[in-house]
């Protein structure tokens, strides 16, 4: 059994398009009943540990859709709740959506490095870090060109590359089904 959490997050509701209709998939969600009808749904609720045991059960790949949009010691507690149960539920492989890099370089990065060290550190997990670029869809979204139609930022000579979600979406969800590969 696959089990994709984040499922109504933007990333994680392309990757369950992408997964509609196959056998073995399951949506992992703090709100469950928001996931597409027909969909196989669990409670998955990283605030909320208690919740993992349960939901985790019978998985063999989990793809672990970043617990993202808080600070670094909310996001590592969620990330370290769910490795622990899926390590507890003899989950055999998990997939985590990290980003681009080992995330060494940058600031932000804390909760990625830590989660990446976790999984590194499990004795009984195998897993795969997929490396993420940064979305094009938020990059569109933070920017606006300037009068002369030229966007700019504090970049001095360097290139910024972004990749669309839906790219994002098709790796992983190809690494999921496959994950051994």
């Amino acid at each position: 059994m696959l089990l994709v959490t984040g499922v109504n997050g933007g990333l994680g509701a392309l990757v369950l398009e992408r997964l509609a209709g196959r056998e073995g998939v399951v949506a992992g969600s703090r709100t469950p009943q928001r996931v597409p009808a027909g969909v196989p749904a669990r409670l998955v609720d990283f605030d909320r540990p208690r919740t993992l045991a349960e939901a985790f059960t019978g998985v063999r790949t989990l793809l672990l859709i970043s617990a993202g949009a808080a600070e670094d010691d909310v996001v590592i507690a969620r990330h370290g709740a769910a490795i622990g149960a899926a390590e507890r539920a003899g989950v055999d492989h998990v997939v985590y959506t990290s980003l681009s890099g080992d995330g060494d370089h940058l600031p932000y990065a804390l909760a990625h490095r830590w989660t990446e060290r976790r999984l590194r550190a499990s004795a009984t997990l195998r897993w795969t870090v997929l490396r993420n670029g940064l979305y094009a869809e938020f990059l569109g979204a933070i920017t606006a060109p300037g009068p002369d139609g030229v966007i700019s930022a504090p970049l001095g000579d360097g290139r910024l590359a972004a990749v669309a979600r839906a790219d994002l979406a098709e790796a992983a969800v190809n690494v999921a089904l496959a994950p051994a590969g």
